[in-house]
């Protein structure tokens, strides 16, 4: 109804105010509509939830930056065993120029004292630094890098030194044998349902994933 002033003037009618749009009902929220899934999944249905597991070529490369990593740590520890050992054979080396000489050059057992020195230090500093880093990090430098992560299978949480000095133990003694070693890596390939390799099964190991991986195979802990 217009409103009436003193003086003689009418207001114009207002419209009443809805303090709720009509489109909404009081108290709902906009309507989320799902966008469509991958094929095979129906659109708007859920994503897994939990922890997804590491796929097989994750730990290949994870692997391959670790042993670039020792393979450093190696050539330096390699230096001063070529030193010395030059400098053990140097007199058995032939003259310059000479085809023939009848100097030996058999490596002394002094040099196979030493070579077995640095093969056991560079095993040494292997155990080491597998050990320590899923101990106080959970993940290598190689799976960090892949943003992987080392944890127990039974509840999924922190490895902690015993598990961490069984899982490089026995990766370690696996493998220094050729044929053991394959067999240790290949095992995840077919591993159910955790793809589990041999010295993960031995320490009660998993190795997941930590980046967004929605639609990945699940881990399964058995705690």
């Amino acid at each position: 109804m217009p409103d009436a002033h003193s003086s003689g003037w009418t207001a114009p009618d207002r419209p009443e105010f809805d303090p709720q749009p009509s489109a909404v009902p009081p108290g709902a929220y906009p309507q989320y509509v799902p966008m469509p899934g991958p094929p095979g999944r129906p659109p708007g249905a859920p994503a897994q939830r939990g922890a997804p597991l590491a796929d097989f070529w994750q730990r290949l490369v994870a692997h391959f930056i670790d042993q670039m990593v020792l393979s450093a740590v190696a050539s330096v520890l390699a230096i001063p065993f070529g030193v010395v050992m030059y400098a053990t054979i140097a007199d058995s080396l032939p003259e310059p120029g000479t085809t023939r000489t009848s100097r030996t050059t058999e490596i002394p057992p002094e040099l196979w004292i030493l070579y077995g020195a640095v093969f056991a230090v560079t095993l040494v500093l292997l155990f080491l630094y597998q050990a320590v880093s899923v101990a106080k990090w959970g993940a290598t430098l190689g799976k960090k890098a892949m943003k992987l992560r080392v944890v127990r299978v039974s509840d999924g949480g922190k490895v902690g030194w015993p598990r961490a000095i069984t899982r490089a133990g026995m990766a370690l003694v696996f493998g220094v044998i050729p044929c053991v070693s394959l067999l240790d890596a290949a095992w995840l390939l077919w591993d159910k349902p955790n793809r589990q390799a041999l010295h993960d099964k031995v320490a009660g190991t998993i190795v997941i994933r930590i980046d967004h991986a929605p639609f990945a195979p699940v881990a399964e802990f058995t705690g």
